[in-house]
């Protein structure tokens, strides 16, 4: 049975399992639904007891709280918390508690549930409680001048001088450090809404609050440097700079990278609901995906967008083995590979999962010069090795690459294969029944329908299945994987086709933004080992 991923970005990911699994086991792990105790409103800390800004009386504000925060109302399970928080942050506040139905998953009925319990902005209730919580994000802005003395530098604060501001709490505080020590010092204040939890609104209101002290000393005389934004204030990344810092571009825009790091925080993933150990009915299961990564050259992996996205992908579905097809360099799958390896944009370093070290199969005595065609990504920490690859001969209408792995105490052979062109469907037939594969996978567009039935093969998805990642009136790509008997015997019986979290604002559509990072979507099945 097959897994279909929507291309709404905002609803969860609907999966469908084999008839064997059960879909209440598979959700009962992350189903994480509680009752909100009122004799439990205070500092979610037990360590440190600063100003809750999240707090009023009995209700819950909603503008500030976090997922954990949020997971204390009845019904508020960690998925839907989560929801609640992104829907926030692209909207930038919710005006009234109706906006919160809205939100993917909460609805009408689950907001009547939890209304008596939450707000969007302060009440006051008495003069004892408002003494031991801070004020909403709102009037935070307004009530700048009563503690307009207090200045921190946020190259040397500590958690507890970011927690003297009103509308930073614990958890924040310990991010705003956590990202200084991990990413280096900050350069402007708009480096802090990089860090997880800060938005535009609390900055704007700290903001009087902050200095930018030298990086490297605190006696190092420094000299401001302002130019101006390429964007409106909304969005506006200040250019402010300090000697002996990355140096602005000579037409004073801003550096590419923080524009990037705009276009990525406005760049969805999608929320990831299933619980994945490589584990299925008590047995080790892995999972093994192709995708069309087209026309992937050097130029193609240089986009951080479009690293961002396959990267992402691989590690949110879990992937152990990857069959890639259009590869056009080495240079093209090592920077994919150093990026899953050693992250270094934001949103791959943030992902946590397991620990993983991938690695690439291709001819080694190929020359970045030549097309690859055909490759393999695969974790070799997930018990997986490469024993021998041959790089077949490109003919007219075929290019394909065939691997032996070894997984686990099993041995399997693997062909990958891109059907370029139509007809000569006789040369695919005898490559086959040359090199007798275990796994044949890969881009068979270019073949009809009633081609792709193999004898002694049962291919993945038997109805027709188009695995474009946009809308195309001109071709309709399938991609698909076939497994002969003996693996069929290991196949667990869930699959699917990725179809969301594919596009990102860095990457080129046209003439517009927001394009794909390939025009295939990435299909996958899992197998016992």
């Amino acid at each position: 049975m097959k897994k279909e991923m929507g291309q709404n970005n905002s609803l969860p990911t609907n999966f469908q399992q084999f008839k064997k699994t059960s879909k209440g086991s598979l959700r009962r792990s992350f189903s994480c639904k509680s009752t909100r105790s009122r004799s439990h409103q205070g500092s979610l800390s037990a360590t440190f007891n600063f100003n809750n800004t999240n707090i009023t009386g009995n209700h819950l504000n909603i503008n500030t709280a976090s997922e954990e925060e949020l997971m204390t109302l009845p019904g508020i399970s960690r998925t839907l918390a989560k929801n609640i928080v992104e829907h926030r942050e692209v909207i930038g506040r919710f005006k009234k508690i109706e906006d919160l139905a809205l939100v993917s998953g909460v609805g009408a009925d689950r907001l009547n549930l939890i209304r008596p319990e939450i707000c969007v902005h302060h009440k006051i209730t008495s003069s004892s409680f408002s003494s031991s919580n801070a004020p909403s994000v709102d009037s935070l802005i307004s009530n700048n001048d009563s503690s307009r003395t207090l200045t921190i530098d946020i190259n040397s604060g500590n958690v507890f001088s970011f927690m003297s501001l009103n509308g930073i709490n614990q958890e924040l505080a310990a991010n705003i450090v956590d990202y200084r020590e991990r990413r280096g010092y900050f350069n402007n204040f708009d480096d802090l809404l990089k860090v997880r939890g800060m938005n535009i609104r609390l900055l704007e209101a700290i903001r009087p609050h902050l200095i930018i002290g030298p990086p490297h000393s605190p006696t190092t005389s420094s000299k401001q440097i302002s130019n101006r934004s390429v964007f409106s204030k909304k969005f506006a990344l200040t250019t402010s700079r300090f000697s002996g810092e990355r140096k602005m571009q000579s037409n004073g825009y801003t550096p590419i990278n923080d524009i990037f790091e705009l276009l990525s925080s406005f760049s969805q993933r999608p929320i990831v609901e299933e619980v994945f150990d490589n584990a299925a009915d008590g047995h080790q299961v892995l999972r093994l995906a192709s995708w069309n990564l087209h026309s992937m050259n050097e130029e193609k992996s240089d986009n951080p967008g479009v690293r961002e996205v396959i990267c992402r992908t691989l590690l949110e579905n879990r992937f152990s083995l990857v069959a890639v097809q259009e590869v056009e360099s080495i240079a093209a799958l090592e920077k994919l590979i150093l990026e899953l390896n050693y992250p270094k944009l934001r949103k791959v370093v943030e992902w946590r999962g397991k620990c993983h070290h991938w690695k690439y199969g291709t001819l080694a005595s190929l020359s970045d010069s030549q097309k690859i065609g055909c490759a393999f990504i695969y974790d070799s920490q997930s018990g997986l090795n490469i024993e021998d690859i041959k790089m077949l001969p490109h003919e007219d209408n075929l290019v394909s690459s065939l691997a032996k792995f070894t997984i686990g105490a099993s041995t399997v052979t693997i062909l990958n294969i891109h059907y370029t062109k139509e007809g000569k469907i006789q040369e695919y037939i005898k490559l086959i029944q040359n090199m007798k594969p275990d796994i044949i996978l890969g881009d068979f567009t270019k073949l009809q329908d009633t081609e792709l039935e193999l004898e002694d093969f049962t291919r993945i998805f038997s109805k027709p299945t188009f695995t474009n990642s946009i809308n195309s009136n001109v071709v309709q790509f399938r991609d698909n994987i076939f497994l002969n008997k003996c693996v069929l015997s290991k196949y667990s019986g869930i699959s699917g086709v990725v179809r969301q979290g594919l596009e990102h604002l860095a990457i080129p559509r046209g003439w517009s933004w927001g394009g794909p990072a390939s025009e295939h979507c990435p299909i996958w099945c899992e197998l016992y080992v």
